[in-house]
């Protein structure tokens, strides 16, 4: 969630909140509904997973990354140490490294000194200036 320049623990109780009530929309629903076999299995229930990932100290996975892309208009490029990028949605340009099972903000294209440093313990480096 650093990624979206929260800075306070209000703003990512909001963020979460947002986005678990984008996945209970009509749309949203619609989108969870279908990924969720795809990725656990055919018997995840959504009411269940939504309450999961609204609790503090969730994890995001692939669908509420995809569902932060639709409910904010951005773009989210996850970079991986094994293989090439992934890119959900469109609009502003986020990066996020994934290693060892996390997802870490790296901030915008051109990102810091530190968040470089994240992107290298990540094994992504060089792909992505």
């Amino acid at each position: 969630m650093s990624a979206l320049n929260i800075t306070s623990t209000n703003q990512y109780v909001s963020v979460r909140r947002e986005i678990c009530d984008y996945m209970r929309s009509e749309d949203g629903r619609v989108f969870v509904t279908a990924y969720l076999p795809l990725i656990y299995d055919a018997n995840t229930n959504f009411d269940a997973y939504v309450a999961q990932m609204a609790m503090d100290g969730a994890w995001a996975d692939a669908i509420v990354i995809t569902c932060a892309c639709f409910k904010y208009n951005i773009k989210i490029e996850i970079l991986t140490p094994t293989s090439s990028s992934h890119v959900y949605g469109q609009g502003t340009h986020i990066i996020l490294a994934y290693c060892n099972e996390h997802y870490s903000g790296t901030k915008l294209k051109g990102s810091s000194v530190y968040y470089r440093k994240i992107l290298e313990e990540c094994g992504v480096t060089g792909k992505y200036d």
